[in-house]
């Protein structure tokens, strides 16, 4: 709490008093005025889990602090609009769980805006690292504390507490991995997959665990389609769904042009009319039935496709021209964070639940 509301409250006045009166000195008294306000000396520090809540405030969620030596935060509630609660904590008993980022984030400056990842692309300048691009800790307090589902950190302290009580006692693992949207950090980012890797241990007593251990994240994307040609023609960006599609193309082209279904018939089934649509350029007199059109792109299509067309060279045309002349190259990065909790064995009884798929 900053000093000039500290000494507006009663308990400075008391204990200014008692300095002037006796000599004790001031800290000393509101020390122990906060023993006897509150029935422990530590609390568990407990926000409201929604979108509301202030970044420095969500970092301190779940973690353990003392009535004595509040946090650069202050205690919950001191400051203004602040619904965060203070729940009292008993050492052996009180759950919590929380994560704490150990890696040095050094992103560079200025950071990319949207043109930047498509000029990028088009200059085939390769894999970068969210680090390169001014966004790692965008990206890792967006995914820890902003996304709309959830918070991913609780979440996946719920999922490494779980684990843990099949576990007992001893070292364990936990993988997971997802991918989530990431374009309020800057629009190139569509599904980016956020994964990593629990290490640690856990001991049980008397019900209750104590868990401590590591997790380390690992981020990655592809930028491709830099203005959503393929998106909008397929549905979705992946280079690999272009092959899909270029068979879909060929199969189809194959059938109505190559296959044992003449012209005639092709134009009826394709096109459902043989109304005259325009003159032949040859001989303007003449007019051009569907059927005729239909042919002269049959003959200009089997110049260029032979029957052993390659799927993955078109895909692969297809795919250049659609990253507008560019290549497809990755975005990726990492971080760790420390991890402790304590939790019950007892799911039902437990503040910390997964459901069970």
């Amino acid at each position: 709490m900053p000093l000039p509301d500290v000494i507006q409250t009663p308990a400075y006045r008391k204990a200014f008093e008692l300095y002037l009166r006796k000599g004790v000195p001031i800290e000393l008294s509101l020390k122990a005025a906060v023993a006897q306000e509150h029935s422990t000396t530590h609390y568990v520090w407990r926000t409201r889990g929604d979108n509301k809540v202030r970044a420095t405030h969500a970092v301190n969620n779940g973690r353990i602090f003392s009535w004595d030596n509040p946090p650069p935060t202050g205690h919950p509630g001191e400051n203004y609009g602040c619904r965060c609660t203070a729940e009292p904590y008993v050492h052996g008993e009180s759950e919590f769980a929380y994560q704490v980022l150990i890696s040095v984030v050094n992103d560079s400056s200025p950071e990319w805006e949207w043109m930047d990842f498509v000029w990028h692309a088009i200059k085939g300048g390769g894999d970068v690292t969210l680090s390169q691009i001014g966004h790692l800790r965008g990206i890792i307090n967006h995914y820890a504390y902003h996304l709309a589902e959830n918070w991913k950190f609780e979440d996946v302290n719920r999922q490494v507490i779980d684990k843990a009580r099949g576990v007992g006692n001893g070292y364990f693992t936990y993988r997971f991995s997802r991918s989530y949207n990431f374009r309020p950090i800057s629009f190139p980012y569509g599904d980016s997959t956020v994964s990593g890797m629990f290490t640690g241990h856990v001991t049980e007593k008397n019900g209750v665990m104590k868990i401590d251990g590591s997790i380390d994240y690992f981020f990655d994307d592809d930028y491709t389609d830099p203005v959503d040609i393929r998106q909008l023609f397929l549905g979705e960006s992946d280079p690999a769904a272009v092959a899909e599609f270029v068979e879909f193309v060929l199969e189809a082209i194959r059938y109505n042009l190559i296959g044992s279904v003449d012209t005639e018939e092709a134009a009826k089934i394709l096109l459902h009319t043989n109304t005259t649509i325009r003159k032949d350029p040859a001989d303007a007199s003449l007019p051009m039935s569907v059927s005729q059109i239909l042919g002269r792109i049959k003959q200009s299509i089997l110049k260029a496709l032979p029957d052993n067309a390659r799927v993955d060279a078109i895909a692969e045309l297809f795919r250049y021209i659609t990253d507008g002349g560019g290549g497809v190259y990755a975005i990726t990065d990492q971080w760790q964070t420390d991890f402790h909790a304590q939790a019950r064995l007892n799911e039902s009884d437990s503040l910390y639940q997964w459901p069970k798929k």
